[in-house]
């Protein structure tokens, strides 16, 4: 928002969507500084004029410097959602290691998420889910302001899949014949172990870069 502060109205110039608002403001005071500090417009010192007079001969004005600091609320505030978004993964591809990391441009006061368009699910902070099969899934995260408005990250899209096994040992030439059954009795133990049918995938959400942090 861009403030133009007049002798009696106020008016804020939304860039976005190419609006102005008007307020009547009633300040006598003009030629002051505005300063914007901590989500509140301050006006610093200015000066007052005074008709003058010579008996009752009106001679022009006399100026008073002041110093005092009006503070305002600034026009819609308290009215704009938290804007949430995905911040990691860059794709769509989760192992079973992988966390879901959304960012919020503001603090909130509650969390919640909803999995695969079921009902919503209020958590605080930093949240694994629970078994999560493996395949495609999607969630969207929701978080509500202090002054009651909820902001939603859209529905995120993405893919569980199993850990890869690592390679395992090649055999060395020349072993026994027996001892190559053996290690492939082995490595099928191995992938039998790691194959997984559902994971716990990791829900975060944090400040985005150059924003207050975030209250859960």
């Amino acid at each position: 928002m861009i403030y133009v502060f007049g002798s009696n109205v106020v008016a804020a110039y939304n860039p976005t969507n190419d609006t102005w608002k008007y307020v009547m403001y009633h300040s006598m005071l003009a030629g002051f500084g505005a300063v914007a500090c901590n989500d509140k417009i301050y006006l610093l010192g200015g000066t007052s004029a005074a008709p003058a007079f010579n008996g009752k001969q009106f001679i022009g004005f006399s100026y008073k410097m002041h110093n005092i600091n009006d503070q305002y609320t600034p026009l819609g505030y308290g009215t704009i959602p938290p804007a949430i978004s995905a911040s990691s993964p860059q794709n769509s591809t989760l192992t079973v290691k992988d966390s879901l990391i959304f960012s919020a441009n503001k603090p909130v006061d509650s969390l919640s998420y909803s999995l695969d368009g079921q009902s919503n699910v209020t958590f605080a902070g930093n949240l694994t889910l629970g078994d999560v099969p493996l395949g495609a899934h999607n969630v969207t995260v929701y978080a509500t302001d202090t002054f009651g408005n909820v902001g939603t990250s859209g529905t995120y899209y993405f893919n569980v899949e199993p850990l890869k096994p690592e390679p395992f040992p090649s055999v060395l030439l020349g072993v026994a014949i027996a001892a190559v059954a053996f290690a492939v009795a082995c490595l099928g133990l191995y992938l039998k172990r790691n194959k997984h049918s559902s994971a716990r995938v990791s829900l975060c959400l944090q400040p985005q870069p150059d924003s207050k942090q975030v209250s859960a």
